[in-house]
């Protein structure tokens, strides 16, 4: 593994995991990841599935949130709901080589 942080999916926020894979799957040639298929039976709401390429490979992952205000994009008053999840071999090394934007994401 890099020494540096790997891509490890985009992850969208939703009230409805199961929905939103669903329109992301059929869009696309992803496919659920091992367990995270729908099952016969009604079952909760799942708080987190993820869609994973032909090679196995995590490519969209889904993350269930109680509330979730419609975005007003372009306006900025509700941005758009997404992160990026990275991972890294150790910690450490990786903030030896990694440092933060002058402008953080976060506030």
């Amino acid at each position: 593994m890099s020494p540096y942080p790997e891509l490890l999916h985009t992850v969208i926020d939703t009230t409805d995991t199961r929905a939103l894979a669903e329109f992301y799957r059929q869009l696309s040639s992803l496919r659920h990841r091992a367990g995270d298929e729908p099952s016969e039976t009604p079952e909760s709401q799942p708080g987190w599935l993820v869609l994973v390429d032909a090679s196995g490979v995590r490519k969209l992952a889904f993350q269930r949130v109680d509330l979730l205000p419609r975005i007003t994009w372009p306006a900025h008053d509700i941005p758009m709901q997404i992160h990026l999840d990275f991972t890294v071999r150790n910690a450490a090394d990786c903030n030896d080589s990694v440092s933060a934007p002058s402008h953080s994401a976060h506030r």
